[in-house]
């Protein structure tokens, strides 16, 4: 059985999706175009580029051994900065939900 990926958002959250689920992300987040770059896509790329890392840094240490590793640490330090971005930017998204949180809890 297929799940609709709208009933997958929602399904652990049931009293936030009577509130939003209607709701649209605004097109801002989602770039120019169709074919742009999008936050949503650059998340997912980045979680599956860390765990080939992750799963894989025996052979990435010791397959460099002799090899130039300027260019691989170049490239390893951005996908550092990358993760650093998106965990201010969850972060950041993190405390405006505790902003909620709090606020709901002042109306108690």
């Amino acid at each position: 059985m297929l799940i609709n990926p709208q009933d997958r958002k929602w399904e652990w959250l049931p009293a936030l999706s009577k509130v939003l689920a209607s709701k649209r992300v605004p097109e801002h987040y989602y770039g120019p175009s169709s074919v742009s770059d999008n936050m949503f896509g650059q998340v997912v790329r980045l979680m599956e580029l860390t765990i080939l890392l992750r799963e894989n840094q025996s052979e990435m240490v010791e397959g460099l051994d002799g090899k130039p590793q300027e260019d691989v640490l170049k490239d390893l330090l951005k996908v550092r900065e990358a993760l650093r971005m998106t965990e201010r930017h969850f972060g950041a998204m993190a405390e405006d939900v505790d902003d909620i949180v709090n606020r709901l809890g002042a109306q108690r």
